[in-house]
């Protein structure tokens, strides 16, 4: 792989690009299910959460926690199964319990002191706490929602982010796995990318251009490192 001119700066999106979101929430929604009585597959489940979750994010900005209660009612109850106070609360807490891919802390390591690296992401500020004590490594910049007033894919938080960076679009490279939720905003700004694509997914033409990986492992090559 020949490496690509080096930026400045690094961003990643934090869930299913450095963390493994979907493994968490499995996790959690298996037992969930089960309790319930409901022979639903979590994988499916998830899926569902995760739209319900989508389009809560492009509405009124409303805290993370609360948008997680409220996607986890609503996929409950549109498999007809019923909501407690206590599966949204056991939703909330879990997220910074998440643990990263197996790749991810190796390949910061060998990013940390080469180049800036920075968070773009819609979780708070407690629960990137937690988070970050899973990928061991610093950042130099955290951009987070709750601190802009808005959830990605508005532009505005990569406005925000561009600002806190201070460098011109073409020093940012963006690492993501979200083709709708960062990639596509990222190529509006004029940062370049690079697609974490861990499931095989067609390519997008909004966000191309961009390089693809599968993972984590190849991007301290790809940035000469």
């Amino acid at each position: 792989m020949a490496p690509i001119p080096p930026p400045r700066v690094v961003m990643f999106e934090c869930y299913s690009t450095l963390i493994d979101s979907r493994a968490g929430w499995r996790a959690l929604f298996d037992p969930m299910l089960a309790g319930k009585g409901a022979a639903v597959d979590a994988d499916e489940f998830y899926g569902e959460f995760h739209r319900f979750r989508q389009a809560d994010l492009t509405g009124p900005f409303r805290p993370f926690a609360d948008i997680l209660r409220r996607s986890l009612a609503r996929a409950l109850e549109a498999r007809g199964l019923p909501y407690a106070a206590a599966d949204g609360e056991a939703a909330v807490a879990a997220v910074g319990g998440f643990r990263p891919f197996p790749e991810v802390v190796p390949a910061l390591r060998r990013l940390q002191g080469r180049f800036r690296l920075g968070i773009l992401s819609n979780i708070d500020g407690a629960m990137m706490a937690e988070t970050l004590r899973t990928l061991e490594v610093p950042f130099d910049h955290l951009v987070l929602s709750h601190r802009v007033g808005v959830y990605k894919p508005d532009p505005a938080i990569f406005a925000a982010a561009q600002q806190e960076l201070g460098c011109a679009p073409a020093d940012i490279l963006h690492v993501a796995a979200g083709l709708w939720s960062d990639l596509r905003p990222a190529r509006a700004m004029g940062w370049r990318r690079v697609w974490i694509d861990r499931r095989g997914e067609p390519d997008d033409p909004q966000a191309q251009p961009y390089h693809r990986l599968p993972d984590l492992a190849g991007l301290p090559e790809l940035l000469g490192v």
